[in-house]
């Protein structure tokens, strides 16, 4: 009878053991998946916000050679889809030519 109480006993604590190191990894990994997905929607927003910063710089890219193409403003506001106000800041920002800005 000893001898199965003592087994019993060692069974039970071996068991309780690993039920909470179970616990313990379950706790661990459920925490890991929340990371993960913080990490990528903040990645995806990133990216995201990244992607618009380049286009807003293509579009101005573009309208910039448009003024010094000698085009209107309100046409380049109708192909870039900036606004009147941006496409005016471009043109008085980059009135001296670009060579001589550079040399400067």
């Amino acid at each position: 009878m000893e001898l199965a109480t003592d087994c019993f006993s060692k069974f039970n604590g071996d068991f309780s053991l690993a039920v909470l190191k179970g616990i313990e990894v379950a706790a661990i990994s459920k925490q890991k998946d929340r990371l993960m997905n913080r990490l990528k929607i903040g990645r995806e927003g990133w990216l995201e916000e990244g992607m618009q910063e380049g286009i807003l710089k293509g579009r101005q890219e573009v309208a910039l050679r448009m003024l010094e193409e000698g085009m209107s403003v309100a046409a380049i506001c109708r192909i870039t889809k900036l606004s009147r106000n941006a496409v005016s800041k471009l043109g008085r920002e980059n009135s001296e030519p670009r060579g001589a800005k550079k040399q400067a």
